[in-house]
């Protein structure tokens, strides 16, 4: 990373800094190959290199498959050193580097330019020759009190309650999601029935499972209470994924069609997640609430 900052240019407030990082990703990391052995950065080390050399991200562009990420979405919005993410949640790498959404909108304002990148996208792509894919624009400043208070209520409603983390974990285990041992299962099995592994469904029918079983008799008020906390957390969360989606789109091969606006079930419909992301995610949180309560 050292070379890359020391050609960023931050000297003109008439600038702004857009940053392109191309790999095939995981969802936390990103892999490159340097001609010698395949290595990987995580977005631990990207903002760490960040704060060190004094650099604010405008627009950073991930031109890497499933970094469009809660993982993703979460380290870096709480960071507070990207402005505005571009990413893809299923796929968006070429392996060949021809591929890069930002630099023709490099000169205009750094959200236009997160807004037009991702809009055009698709005009980049022989879509008849790939499989699905997806992209999302996304402004971070939304994000991260409302995903790190899900996360908390979280890891406390599946600590109290582990026969609700199974119920979170079953969807994330029957949705076709292609990082996953998930895939193998489901890649001579699709049907229109499998969703892919989306934050915003799994919000959304988590939330909808609880309110069912909130309020539920012989339970304590005090269990209770971080059932309705959990409710109240979820919809904040989904209108912050609201406000912070600026443009997303994604493309089926089994139609051979974009769509914007309405997504079907088996497109990504911004960002994405799967158990291994929401078990990293919940252990740091979890590490850190107890290092709170010792201190």
């Amino acid at each position: 990373f050292s070379v890359l900052f020391d050609n960023i240019q931050v000297d003109s407030s008439r600038l702004y800094t857009g940053m392109l990082i191309h790999g095939h990703g995981s969802g936390t990391e990103i892999y490159y190959d340097n001609k010698e052995v395949e290595q990987y950065f995580s977005m631990q080390t990207l903002i760490e290199n960040i704060k060190e050399n004094r650099v604010h991200i405008d627009v950073l562009e991930l031109s890497s498959c499933h970094m469009g990420s809660f993982y993703t979405a979460y380290h870096l919005s709480s960071a507070g050193l990207v402005d505005y993410l571009i990413a893809a949640a299923n796929y968006d790498y070429d392996a060949e580097g021809g591929v890069s959404h930002l630099m023709r909108f490099l000169h205009q304002p750094p959200k236009q330019a997160a807004l037009r990148a991702v809009t055009n996208a698709p005009n980049q792509y022989d879509l008849e020759t790939v499989r699905d894919m997806s992209m999302v624009a996304l402004d971070m400043q939304f994000l991260h009190q409302p995903m790190e208070q899900w996360l908390k209520d979280y890891w406390l409603l599946t600590t109290r309650i582990p026969a609700v983390k199974k119920a979170f974990y079953d969807f994330l285990h029957d949705a076709r999601y292609v990082y996953s041992w998930a895939e193998k299962k489901y890649r001579n099995e699709y049907t229109k029935n499998h969703t892919w592994r989306s934050l915003n469904r799994l919000i959304k029918q988590e939330k909808e499972y609880i309110e069912q079983h909130c309020d539920a008799s012989g339970e304590t008020n005090e269990l209770n209470e971080i059932k309705r906390n959990f409710i109240r957390t979820s919809e904040q969360l989904l209108q912050a994924l609201s406000n912070a989606t600026l443009t997303r789109w994604c493309y089926m091969d089994t139609t051979g069609k974009v769509y914007t606006h309405y997504i079907p079930g088996q497109c990504f419909d911004g960002i994405s997640t799967d158990d291994e992301q929401l078990d990293l995610l919940v252990n740091e949180v979890a590490q850190h609430e107890f290092r709170k309560i010792i201190l």
